[in-house]
């Protein structure tokens, strides 16, 4: 079976964004800085498989995969290393040297921030209705 080449405007779009960061410089890059909004990108989208990327790589997406890992399998997916967004509370991109690949890094404040909330969220929900 021969696997159709991806040429689409979407695919141009992603490596003119990638092409601006060096995965390779051993620093970290906040999402913010690196990710494009889906608004822009959809648009760009010629086929429904196009249009499921855009919604699997969005952050609430990764999220999700990234805690099923750990729930259900016990482990950390990927290979990011999370000391490179400890100082910020955000999740962020990195690379190593050597390696022309980006790694999404979740960290440990992260998880709290998000627990936190979810906390003070049912304890005035339940203050308010009681």
């Amino acid at each position: 079976m021969e696997r159709k080449k991806a040429d689409g405007l979407l695919l141009k779009k992603a490596r003119a964004q990638l092409k601006r960061f060096d995965p390779q410089a051993g620093t970290s890059t906040m999402l913010k800085e690196m990710d494009l909004e889906p608004g822009s990108l959809t648009p760009l989208a010629r086929t429904e498989t196009e249009e499921k990327g855009i919604e699997e790589v969005q952050r609430r997406s990764l999220l999700y995969r990234y805690r099923n890992h750990l729930v259900h399998e016990f482990r950390e997916p990927g290979h990011g290393w999370e000391i490179f967004a400890e100082d910020t509370g955000y999740p962020c991109y990195h690379g190593y040297v050597s390696d022309p690949r980006f790694y999404l890094a979740y960290p440990v404040d992260l998880f709290r921030t998000i627990a936190n909330a979810a906390v003070n969220g049912i304890e005035s929900y339940f203050l308010e209705y009681e």
